[in-house]
């Protein structure tokens, strides 16, 4: 019976794959963080279209000054808002592709492990193989000996 194969680093195998894991798990926050913040933009974008198309109408209406005068405050307001969260959206992208480079890091240091796991375990076939030859020889070379003696 051949014997069973055993890595020498299957405790390091399973501590990058649980690495990897932890790092999948971080991009995943890290990708909805950026939706969130991509979507929070998009909500201040349609807020300033929809108040300057609202401008538009009060001023075809015509509205006072005062009420205009407040939407140009209020779209300025707005605008310093999406400033500021093109700011937070840039800074997530950041964050996000920052973690994609450590997620495909750990991959990759998973990927060597499993080829020397891949490569440890062909040699140990190829061990197997010559060991079962090695015996086979040996019992034919004992009963070619045998017959020469009868």
């Amino acid at each position: 019976m051949s014997p069973k194969f055993k890595f020498r680093f299957a405790s390091v195998l399973r501590h990058r794959e649980i690495l990897e894991k932890q790092e999948a798990k971080e991009f995943a926050i890290f990708l909805r963080k950026c939706d969130t913040e991509r979507q929070a933009l998009k909500k201040l974008e349609n807020k300033y279209d929809a108040t300057q198309s609202e401008l538009g109408e009060k001023k075809v209406a015509g509205a006072d000054m005062k009420e205009i005068k407040m939407y140009y405050t209020f779209l300025t307001s707005l605008k310093n808002d999406m400033v500021a969260q093109q700011k937070n959206v840039a800074k997530a992208e950041e964050e996000l592709e920052e973690q994609r480079q450590k997620l495909i890091k750990s991959q990759m240091d998973k990927k060597v492990i499993e080829k020397l796991k891949k490569n440890d375990y062909l040699s140990f076939v190829e061990e197997d193989r010559k060991e079962d030859i090695r015996v086979i020889d040996e019992i034919n070379t004992g009963k070619a000996a045998r017959k020469e003696k009868q």
